[in-house]
This record gives structure tokens, C-alpha cells and sequence, in this order.
């Protein structure tokens, strides 16, 4: 696997399986999703087919940002890729170690995130640093809450009911 700290190096997709908190989780980290006429070559453009395909196979996605860079409209698109897959999401704010004023930072990244991802307004919102483990903690119980919220079944009466008050 080709890995950097740079960003865009990531070409082909790597799985990860651990468990924790007693479940089994695989973790596939993909290549960004840049636009078409950003993808110089076809090793590129691979890499942008392959994380597609990861987002339709995926039960979640955790979609990654750099917390000094914050959210971008190539990032938007990506998480409207997640909606429209109907894919349950976590918003995953990493680097938080190199942040200053955090708590300030903070909020205002959620507010960004918020505003420029409408479509993943269910989706929890998560600050940690992968390379020092903070905030890590965290991350487990959102996965597992999202995947909860997905397993539920709404009884057929009560959906009806909530449509005739919804009308």
C-alpha cells in the first residue's frame, strides 16, 4: 500500500479488521473522492472507482477530515455520495492534537460541517487524534450507535400513524 502523510497518496484501498468493545469491525481506508478532471492518471482514477465502490459496499462510513483544513466541497460531495447510498455516517474530525483553542475550534468546525454537509445532519461528529489516541474512545459507542439506529424496525401502525400526522 502506498501511504503517506500527505494528503492524496493513498491509492488503493486498505483493510483493517480489530475488535473492540467485544464487536469485529473492518475498516476500509480508501483513496479520496476527487472530482474527475482532478484525477491525473488512471492509477488515480482507480483509486476514486475503488473508494465509490467501498462507499456501496460499507454498512457506515466515517468520513475523515483534517481538522486544520476543515470541510471542503469536494468533502460535500463525498458525504452527499454517502446519503444518496443511504450508508449510516460518522463525521470524523482528525488531527484534534494540532488544533488550538479547541473547545472554540470545536464548535465552530461542527457549525461548518453542519452547514456545508445538510445531508449527513444524523451523523454524529467525532474529535480525535489518530496519532496520539486521543479521542479514539469515542469513536466505538458512535459507530455502534449508528449501526443501532439502522437496525431498527418501526412497527407498520406506528409508521401509519406518524404518516397521517406527518400529511
Amino acid at each position: 500500500a502506498v501511504v503517506s502523510a500527505m494528503a492524496g497518496t493513498t491509492r488503493d484501498a486498505v483493510d483493517t479488521v480489530l475488535t473492540a468493545h467485544g464487536h469485529t469491525y473492518r475498516f476500509v481506508d480508501t483513496a479520496g473522492i476527487r472530482r474527475k478532471g482532478k484525477t491525473p492518471n488512471k492509477a488515480d482514477r482507480l483509486g476514486v472507482m475503488y473508494a465509490e465502490r467501498a462507499i456501496e459496499r460499507a454498512q457506515i462510513c466515517l468520513l475523515v477530515f483534517d481538522a486544520t483544513a476543515g470541510v471542503t466541497t469536494e468533502d460535500a460531495s463525498i458525504g452527499a455520495k454517502i446519503e444518496k447510498a443511504g450508508r449510516g455516517a460518522v463525521i470524523v474530525f482528525n488531527k484534534w492534537d494540532l488544533v488550538s483553542g479547541r473547545e472554540a475550534e470545536a464548535k465552530e468546525l461542527e457549525l461548518d460541517a453542519r452547514e456545508k454537509l445538510p445531508h449527513l445532519s444524523f451523523a454524529p461528529i467525532v474529535f480525535l487524534s489518530a496519532l496520539t489516541g486521543r479521542g479514539m474512545k469515542g469513536l466505538f459507542p458512535r459507530i455502534r450507535g449508528v449501526r443501532e439506529q439502522q437496525l431498527v424496525r418501526v412497527p407498520t401502525p406506528e409508521l401509519n400513524r406518524f404518516l397521517e400526522t406527518a400529511a
